[in-house]
């Protein structure tokens, strides 16, 4: 991980369970960077509760791929 996003992690445990609201980040770090790391910038923005919502979407959706790919596969 890169010092960036290191330093994320603490504003995340600062705000754990709705952190500190979307775009918002750059306003609680030092010189207004944002975070290099999807997942730890929608958790620290949004925290565990959009970054449960956003893993369930993700899974969902890797589901319905690798259903439709095995449905493809079996119809040759």
């Amino acid at each position: 991980m890169e010092f960036f996003d290191l330093s994320i992690w603490p504003i995340f445990l600062q705000h754990p369970l709705f952190g500190v609201g979307i775009n918002r980040l750059p306003h609680f770090t030092q010189g207004g960077f944002d975070a290099h790391n999807l997942w730890l910038k929608i958790l620290a923005e949004t925290g565990v509760i959009g970054g449960g919502g956003f893993m369930i979407f993700m899974v969902s959706y890797w589901i319905v791929i690798f259903k439709r790919i095995r449905h493809l596969i079996l119809l040759k």
